[in-house]
């Protein structure tokens, strides 16, 4: 059987469940965000190292550089005072250094103030470049303690830990001792490069990690949307399968052809909704050859195809048509058989609905019975209920049977209440529900006795004496009568009734 199209679903359950508890949002948040967060991290310890890496090689670079002019300056130009003349030809070998390297801000000479603390030191000379500001005047004091590792300097090569800024911009910078003929420390060499190209060395690095990271959080959202979508989707169509088959409509399928999990579980439900619908038509076959009451109890319950029954007290009903023995030779056949059936169908329908049920017919003969297979402690009332809405529902077809040329339809219908045994009857290849006993045959001759009296409706003392008081006075005692088969005559009442109104 093909899946049928355009499955429909309650869609109030979905709606009412947030987004945050939708299973595939779920899923795809679980396998979204720690992917992102991971990702994040990484890229995160990327950038420190790709930093740490570059403010390295440029520390190296600095401190190599401070080290190389120590041991190619002439340390005599420490001793004696200082003076532009003297700096003069070290700051065009200064400015030569710049222009091979292209980002040195300022390369200087610097040593101890005689006569002053450790702190305090003189320029010797200083070459800055263009953009930095004015070069410091040979002689001009400095406090050591501006400068982070210049003091340090003296004793061994430094690089500052860190890119500090002043009002010409950032700086790193890098010192190295000069020792004269003797290896005494004269004075420091420092050089300043500028930290605008740490910083856009960083921008850069930023720039790459953030498109890194836009990139990664784009290909983890299109993944878990697909992954997302691969859940959502064999899940609504299971949804909207078992919406349906909820809702009645059985030959609904999910119709999922996969090789995973959901393709299983999608066969299984198929496969139970087939299930169920075969049960289910079943069940409608079995209504129509037998009670709808009894179809449900026999798929519903594995006992009740014993054979055997058991005895109790049960209300029976008899009802037959009179006037239909010459339609046979007055009306066609399938005109008969259609009259015939809106008779059944109306009696079936009206047994049903108070809570009975029809157990055989006899030709146009029908037998009822209220309180089995199911217990009910108001079978009495509702097979007198049951006969004069029944009575009015024959009157209500007359007309058919006129117009059909079949003369006047009547029933005659009896009610008594008593013991009886109900069960299955027959053998194991064949069986019927069937109900037995003294009870059956009174309400038989009960229904005779219509004739007899002129009247529609007879009920015995034993039904009416279970039945409320707006029945009661709807019944009109007619005696104690004598029925074929019993000793003792039985009181029966007529029921009187209305014909339906339009």
């Amino acid at each position: 059987m093909s899946a049928p199209t355009g499955l429909e679903m309650n869609a109030s359950d979905l709606d009412d469940l947030s987004i945050w508890r939708r299973f595939h949002v779920v899923v795809t948040a679980l396998f979204g965000l720690p992917m992102l967060l991971v990702a994040g991290v990484a890229i995160a310890l990327w950038y420190q190292r790709a930093v740490a890496r570059e403010t390295d090689s440029l520390q190296i670079r600095l401190r190599d550089g401070a080290i190389a002019m120590s041991y190619t300056l002439d340390p005599a130009g420490w001793v004696g005072a200082p003076s532009v003349e003297r700096c003069a030809p070290y700051k065009q070998t200064f400015a030569g250094i710049a222009s091979s390297q292209g980002d040195v801000a300022s390369i200087y000479m610097v040593r101890h103030l005689a006569g002053a603390d450790a702190s305090t030191l003189e320029f010797m000379c200083d070459w800055t470049a263009a953009d930095r500001g004015a070069a410091a005047t040979p002689g001009d004091h400095y406090n050591a303690n501006q400068a982070d590792g210049l003091l340090d300097a003296f004793t061994r090569p430094q690089v500052t830990n860190r890119i500090y800024s002043d009002a010409w911009g950032p700086t790193i910078s890098g010192y190295a001792p000069v020792r004269d003929a003797s290896g005494q420390v004269v004075g420091v060499i420092g050089v300043d490069m500028a930290g605008s190209r740490v910083e856009a060395m960083q921008r850069e690095i930023k720039l790459g990690a953030f498109g890194l990271f836009a990139f990664t959080a784009v290909l983890l959202a299109v993944v878990a949307r697909l992954a997302g979508a691969a859940l959502r989707d064999p899940m609504m169509r299971i949804l909207q399968a078992t919406t349906s088959i909820t809702a009645g409509r059985l030959e609904a399928r999910a119709g999922l052809d996969r090789r995973d999990e959901f393709g299983i579980l999608a066969r299984h439900l198929d496969d139970m909704a087939a299930g169920l619908e075969e049960r289910e038509y079943f069940r409608d076959t079995f209504g129509r050859y037998l009670s709808d009451k009894l179809a449900k109890r026999l798929l519903g319950d594995k006992d009740a195809t014993r054979l055997g029954g058991e005895e109790v007290v049960v209300t029976v009903l008899f009802c037959d048509l009179r006037g239909t023995a010459p339609v046979g030779g007055q009306v066609d056949a399938p005109v008969v058989l259609q009259l015939i059936n809106a008779y059944i169908g109306a009696t079936h329908e009206v047994v049903d609905k108070h809570r009975g049920m029809v157990v055989e017919f006899l030709g146009d003969a029908v037998l009822a019975v209220f309180g089995a297979p199911e217990e009910d402690p108001n079978h009495a009332e509702h097979a007198i209920r049951a006969a004069i809405e029944l009575r009015q529902r024959i009157a209500a077809l007359d007309e058919d049977w006129q117009q059909a040329g079949a003369g006047h339809v009547r029933a005659r219908i009896g009610v008594h209440t008593g013991r009886v045994v109900a069960g299955n009857m027959g053998g194991h290849s064949r069986m019927k529900y069937a109900v037995i006993g003294d009870a059956v045959n009174v309400a038989s001759r009960v229904e005779n006795l219509n004739d007899l009296l002129g009247t529609d409706i007879l009920a015995t003392s034993a039904t009416l004496d279970r039945v409320p008081s707006d029945l009661k006075i709807l019944a009109e005692s007619k005696g104690d009568q004598v029925v074929k088969g019993r000793a003792i005559a039985v009181a029966v009442s007529e029921i009187r009734w209305r014909p339906l109104t339009a």
